[in-house]
């Protein structure tokens, strides 16, 4: 056996295989085993459609699968990327609708948020909402006090007891980074799930938006969870996990924060139990409700079990098929509901200035029922 670093043995091997395998691309000898191949395709399926079969399966599963129940839930046609009657609501009122992914996000155009919206033109929103996950408006110029009152449409607003609000506004928390403060929001979450009653949904909005990058990702809860195995399903579905704000504890502690008012932090909001499948109140629909930020594990399985199916529900997400990207620009707003979607910030803008403003709409307490939802 060659010595580490000794090239000698690899090269042989090398030789070795070229001489067996050939080497570089010998176009006769793929255009022979191309047409060996061919009769025997032709054989199983009776027919002899260019590339019938390649890069497929006999059945759809994983994120096509997913992608594909949820968009027939959103249009039995599969050919709309929304309700017919969302659609015929939106053409009424003079909305234009900017799909970015295929069951997931969607910009609102001809919207101006600063004028007191119609209880028809809120219901719409929500509507649109409900189906899309996330909803986007651009080209928007709204004063704090308007941020607050577009967000009240939809919900009480919550105050976030940790974080720094704007001052005189306690329900706006400012999100901000720069070359003091870099990005460092670059995970898959669903916003304070360590609450008891979790958000319905935030409201961001792009105050200074840097040159290039700081772009936010979004993935699909639903269509996750539809992707899943039938076995990974079966085990999560009735499961609970544990949600803590740890992270936070740490960097009120660093930041200079007695232990003893962090101790009573931990008092006030206790560890949260929530479904690993959690069901839309307003949809019915299903999606997997953990997340890499608060998660801290799955009750009720042994450790090294609990830990398989975390990892396998949390990498769920990260399938480009459930995403969609929205590129900011300065007066954006992104408004996405917590039950139903994670969200991912891109930290690829450093040392640029990326500043928002979020609002948050209170939530319920999280359940789970075993059906499959549609709206």
């Amino acid at each position: 056996m060659s010595p580490a670093g000794d090239s000698r043995g690899y090269e042989s091997k090398k030789s070795s295989m070229a001489s067996v395998q050939g080497s570089g691309t010998d176009k006769a000898r793929d255009l022979k085993f191309l047409k060996k191949l061919e009769k025997y395709r032709t054989r199983s399926r009776g027919s002899s459609r260019a590339n019938a079969g390649f890069g497929s399966a006999k059945k759809l599963r994983g994120a096509a699968k997913g992608v594909h129940v949820e968009l027939l839930r959103l249009n039995p046609s599969g050919k709309q990327l929304c309700s017919d009657n969302l659609i015929e609501k939106a053409k009424a009122q003079g909305l234009r609708f900017e799909h970015l992914g295929v069951t997931i996000g969607t910009v609102i155009h001809n919207v101006d948020l600063r004028k007191k919206l119609s209880p028809t033109l809120v219901q719409t929103i929500k509507q649109t909402l409900n189906e899309r996950k996330v909803i986007f408006f651009r080209n928007q110029d709204l004063t704090r006090e308007e941020h607050l009152e577009f967000g009240r449409n939809f919900g009480e607003l919550e105050i976030h007891p940790f974080g720094k609000s704007v001052d005189g506004y306690p329900e706006i928390l400012p999100i901000y980074n720069d070359a003091r403060f870099p990005g460092a929001i670059n995970n898959w979450h669903s916003d304070v799930t360590w609450r008891t009653e979790p958000s319905l949904g935030s409201i961001l909005y792009m105050r200074e938006c840097p040159d290039f990058g700081g772009d936010t990702l979004f993935s699909d809860s639903h269509a996750a969870f539809e992707g899943l195995p039938d076995h990974v399903k079966k085990m999560s579905m009735g499961k609970s996990a544990i949600h803590d704000f740890e992270n936070f504890r740490r960097s009120q502690l660093a930041q200079g924060v007695p232990k003893k008012v962090v101790d009573e932090m931990k008092e006030h909001f206790p560890l949260a139990s929530h479904p690993v499948i959690r069901t839309h109140p307003e949809t019915g629909k299903n999606g997997i409700y953990i997340n890499i930020a608060f998660t801290k594990y799955i009750e009720g399985l042994p450790i090294q079990a609990s830990q398989n199916l975390f990892r396998t529900l949390i990498e769920a997400h990260k399938s480009p098929e459930y995403q969609c990207r929205f590129i900011w620009e300065k007066g954006s707003i992104a408004f996405w509901d917590n039950r139903a979607v994670q969200h991912y910030a891109s930290s690829d803008y450093f040392p640029s200035t990326r500043s928002l403003d979020r609002v948050t709409i209170c939530g319920d307490r999280p359940f789970f029922i075993a059906n499959h939802g549609k709206l």
